[in-house]
């Protein structure tokens, strides 16, 4: 009896097969033709074979080479999900190459039952479609950012053919210059001129203020500390694309920090980015150290940049510094940065890994002039793991080393914090070579909001220098609870971290604001 059911549905699909779309014909071919492990009990003791594949109506590509971008195979056993897979590919092949309106329709469907097997031919009829380029563009809802600085990140220049591969990663890259809240799915629409792409956007805050506030309880060493962080980010000035940035940091009364950077995109009209920055730090009586940079930035794909970077550093020594000499360094670097992660803030998915090595020479002006050469190595991997519902694993390993004949107390990478090895004091080792991983579980609140827990570990090495009669190293750990909080005063974050061996007594709080505007 189910047999003939079956018949009669096939007759009826043949019929009306110009009606199904694939996924349809999926659901029907399921009911025709169950696969062996769903059929055990059936009356029918075999499973069909392919005896042929056929398509017609093809003139922008040869059949042979379609049949090439098919899993399916003859003489293989018949499998209706590999089927609906296999013509959902041949859609994607045609919107890849210029055809977005193809249609793919199940011609006829023959099913031949011998005294051994089954076998089942199938016959796919195209309506291939006009061949698409893309003549012009339409940009909707940008009120500050100009449509042709849009357009420009996009890299789709007009009389293009379509590619939808390419389409598709468009909102993707404009969510990455941080200049919107929302980026709709790009639209094709088709006149007599050609195809037109419009792109729907909503622009957000440009511009962040970054500030944190940290307490540090006393120690026998030291008083109750206040320090603090600014950080201003204004990334699209005047609708353009470019972006400035000044980062000022108060370690505590007698060190901070400052730094300043201006990026301008497309120089020259082309995908090269260069940015200029200058960065001083005034390390409390000792001396002070001021470096300023070229950096040049050209993409090599959406998720591939590579940077060539130059830069120079002086340290000027305090009159009452006899340990630290003066001295001058110029650096040649060399950046690679792949960026996969799904989004700038909060991620949920994919990653990021960078890795830097600079080249230099380092000039000490002491009781005589002495050159030594200098490597530095830095290196940030991050990746995020989706869990379960609204929970994410972030995990990150990060590197920094410098190496040379002889280094100096500024030479050295300072190490602890808020950014760094969570649990301890900012700042408040120094070390040649330094490693650190950071894992934290989040509860996602909202798309921008979560809690979390979190474990940190270090390794640090201080070479013998200065004070030091010798080298010296540690293993570090450090843990602890926060939140962050998407308010509207701006994103608020709260951590309270432990380190190796402390109460909660010397719990360290980070209080952090970030603000758009």
């Amino acid at each position: 009896m189910r047999n003939a059911i079956r018949y009669l549905i096939f007759i009826l699909y043949a019929l009306f097969k110009k009606k199904f779309t694939p996924r349809i014909s999926f659901i029907v071919f399921s009911f025709l033709f169950p696969s062996p492990a769903f059929s055990a009990a059936e009356e029918r003791p075999f499973t069909p074979t392919i005896h042929s594949v056929t398509i017609e109506g093809a003139s922008a590509f040869s059949p042979k080479q379609l049949l090439s971008q098919m899993q399916s195979i003859v003489g293989a056993q018949f499998d209706t999900a590999l089927i609906v897979n296999d013509i959902e590919m041949l859609l994607h092949w045609y919107e890849n190459n210029g055809y977005p309106f193809t249609k793919i329709n199940v011609e006829s469907c023959s099913l031949y039952t011998g005294e051994t097997k089954q076998q089942l031919s199938l016959v796919l009829s195209l309506e291939e479609g006009p061949l698409v380029y893309i003549e012009s563009f339409r940009v909707e809802g940008n009120t500050v950012t100009q449509s042709d600085i849009i357009l420009r990140e996009i890299n789709f220049r007009r009389g293009e053919m379509y590619n939808h591969k390419k389409i598709e990663r468009i909102p993707r890259k404009l969510e990455r210059l941080a200049f919107f809240s929302s980026i709709g799915e790009p639209k094709l629409f088709v006149n007599e001129n050609g195809g037109i792409l419009q792109l729907n956007v909503q622009e957000g805050k440009f511009n962040s203020f970054d500030g944190v506030l940290g307490i540090l309880p006393a120690s026998q060493e030291n008083a109750t500390t206040i320090t603090g962080m600014i950080n201003i980010g204004m990334r699209n000035l005047f609708g353009t694309g470019r972006n400035a940035a000044i980062y000022w940091h108060r370690e505590n009364a007698l060190t901070q920090e400052l730094s300043l950077r201006y990026v301008e995109p497309w120089l020259f009209s082309s995908p090269l980015n260069a940015s200029v920055g200058f960065f001083q730090r005034k390390q409390d009586s000792s001396y002070v150290k001021r470096s300023t940079d070229l950096k040049l930035e050209l993409p090599l794909n959406d998720d591939l940049a590579f940077n060539l970077v130059f830069s120079q550093e002086t340290v000027t020594p305090s009159e009452t510094n006899t340990s630290t000499h003066r001295s001058t360094s110029t650096f040649v670097g060399a950046e690679i940065n792949y960026d996969t992660r799904n989004r700038l803030n909060v991620p949920t998915s994919g990653g990021l890994a960078r890795l830097q090595i600079d080249w230099g020479s380092k000039s000490f002006y002491g009781t005589e002039k002495s050159v030594f050469s200098v490597r530095r190595f830095t290196s940030d991997v991050e990746q995020y793991f989706s869990t379960v519902s609204r929970q994410i694993i972030a995990t990150s390993i990060h590197s920094r080393e410098i190496q040379s004949k002889v280094l100096g107390i500024s030479d050295l990478f300072q190490f602890g914090g808020a950014t760094s090895l969570r649990g301890y004091r900012e700042k408040q080792f120094s070390a040649s070579r330094i490693v650190w991983s950071n894992t934290e579980y989040r509860l996602l609140l909202s798309e921008k909001s979560f809690t979390f827990v979190f474990f940190d570990a270090g390794y640090l090495y201080h070479p013998p220098v200065a004070s030091l009669v010798r080298a010296q190293e540690d293993f570090l750990f450090g843990y602890g609870v926060g939140v962050l909080l998407e308010t509207q005063a701006g994103n608020l974050g709260v951590s309270f971290a432990l380190g190796e061996g402390d109460t909660f007594s010397r719990m360290k709080i980070h209080v952090q604001l970030i603000n758009q505007f």
